[in-house]
């Protein structure tokens, strides 16, 4: 199995930027026009409104929304090369995740089906970053290629 640590670090350094930028999150958020991110493999459709553009350090476009309560809810993805399943590259990033923030609370977690048919994991975390509550939701799928796809959806905690 190889594990990138970077994948982390770089979704740490996002949400700890983006929370000057400043944002907060609709409950009910309308959808906007499909994304796809070709060399990822993967299409999505952001809440509409939401920004969409390349962040520095980041493989993959970021999606920010509008600015509030000083921080910027915003949703980020990551690939990596993970030889086993989907619940296990799960196991292993919250164990990274929760080194890395100290006082992390797992709010839940569930194994669901994709319309594909594809097993994936859905994790809610709540943590203090920045001197913020951060509410997190993490989705992990099987990507193209062997690879292993996240998707880090990020609010105040607040907002969540």
């Amino acid at each position: 199995m190889v594990f990138q640590k970077g994948f982390v670090i770089k979704t740490i350094i996002l949400g700890s930027i983006l929370l000057i930028v400043g944002a907060s999150l609709s409950l009910a958020q309308s959808l906007g026009g499909r994304h796809v991110e070709k060399n990822g493999g993967f299409s999505y459709r952001p809440p509409e409104g939401w920004q969409v553009g390349p962040f520095p350090g980041l493989k993959f476009k970021a999606v920010t929304g509008p600015a509030s309560d000083g921080f910027a809810a915003n949703i980020n993805f990551a690939d990596e090369d993970f030889e086993g399943s989907v619940e296990e590259y799960a196991d292993v990033d919250m164990k990274m995740v929760k080194f890395v923030f100290k006082g992390l609370k797992v709010l839940g977690r569930e194994t669901f089906t994709t319309d594909h048919g594809k097993t994936a994991v859905k994790i809610t975390t709540q943590s203090e970053q920045s001197g913020k509550m951060l509410r997190q939701i993490f989705f992990f799928f099987d990507g193209p290629d062997g690879k292993k796809l996240a998707a880090i959806c990020s609010s105040s905690a607040k907002d969540g």
